[in-house]
């Protein structure tokens, strides 16, 4: 071999071990990506998650929007959320190429599109082969950082991966929810109580703070199911909750005990101040108008009767909606309410 067949060997040799070293950094960077995003346990997550994908991969931006029927009211501040026509219709997915190009500028919420390249392409739903969920879009300053030559195989993988990964995390939200959540209501239910109460209780005996537990209960809320069904029951119901939320402070907590049963607990609050706010929760149920709600004639109206009990030494949450039931009860037979 003659000495400059010899060089372009060691020549091609490097180009090749140049190109291996490439490969095994960027195989590393999506490996790190997937092996986070399979981490996720809640959408509540995704802005930060995406802001490490956006480091880990060294991009300007990185945006993503999840289809409104699905995922709506799940997805934090920072994601959108759009109908599933608008991301269907969107044109030109995958693309890659000039960022000023994009067929579908208006997909993401994330302001004008950076100068430079940029990747997008949808995520596609894990159960229906062909649809999507969604769709992410990665913009780069460097023009040439995507461009239609290269190959996009990782970003590919990685895109399917975090599609299926959305929907996976999305279902074990609402099976969450679901375990939490009145399905009438909306309210939290009692296994939230439960498993949140104790918490702000142990924090107000440990802190030496007060914190109160009011027991609410409807009177006269049987008539309305006797006469007029339950699909009337829970109208009334789910409009007596709507104006307990609106009334309790974003750290409280509330929760449809059950029946015509509700629970507040009331951290940071004295007996006063927890007593003023149970005669506000009288007065706006004693204001909601029946015959509007239930479209018809009803003679009825609805009241409330709440106890209180205010946080005792060494009292666990039993021992609160012990003392707070009587009291409620105490104070319907003084108001001779039939419940």
């Amino acid at each position: 071999m003659d000495s400059d067949s010899w060089v372009r060997m060691q020549s091609a040799m490097r180009e090749m071990a140049d190109l291996y070293r490439q490969t095994l950094e960027t195989f590393a960077k999506f490996s790190g990506c997937i092996e986070h995003v399979q981490t996720m346990t809640s959408l509540e997550q995704l802005p930060a998650y995406l802001e490490d994908i956006q480091a880990r991969l060294a991009m300007d931006k990185a945006c993503l929007v999840l289809e409104a029927e699905r995922f709506e009211g799940f997805v934090p501040q920072g994601v959108r959320a759009a109908p599933a026509k608008e991301i269907a219709a969107a044109e030109g997915l995958p693309y890659i190429g000039p960022a000023a190009a994009l067929p579908c500028p208006g997909l993401f919420s994330c302001g004008e599109p950076p100068p430079g390249s940029c990747y997008v392409r949808g995520l596609p739903d894990k159960y229906n082969p062909g649809r999507t969920v969604g769709a992410i879009g990665l913009f780069d300053p460097d023009p040439e950082r995507f461009h239609p030559d290269k190959a996009t195989d990782f970003l590919d993988h990685f895109c399917v991966l975090l599609g299926h990964a959305v929907v996976t995390v999305r279902d074990h939200d609402q099976l969450t929810r679901d375990a939490v959540i009145d399905q009438l209501t909306g309210l939290h239910n009692r296994h939230y109580l439960n498993r949140h109460a104790p918490r702000l209780i142990a924090l107000a005996h440990r802190r030496g703070l007060p914190l109160c537990l009011l027991f609410l209960d409807l009177d006269r809320f049987k008539p309305v199911n006797d006469r007029f069904g339950h699909e009337a029951g829970d109208a009334a119901l789910k409009e007596v909750a709507e104006r307990l939320r609106r009334e309790v402070r974003g750290y409280d907590i509330l929760v449809r005990l059950g029946g015509d049963e509700f629970v507040a607990v009331l951290p940071d609050a004295s007996g006063t101040e927890a007593g003023g706010l149970a005669l506000r929760l009288a007065e706006l149920v004693e204001t909601i108008d029946l015959d509007g709600l239930l479209g018809r004639e009803t003679g009825m109206r609805l009241t409330l009767s709440a106890g209180l009990a205010e946080l005792e030494p060494d009292e666990d949450l039993e021992g609160l909606l012990h003392r707070a039931d009587k009291d409620m009860y105490r104070r319907k037979r003084s108001n001779q309410g039939d419940g």
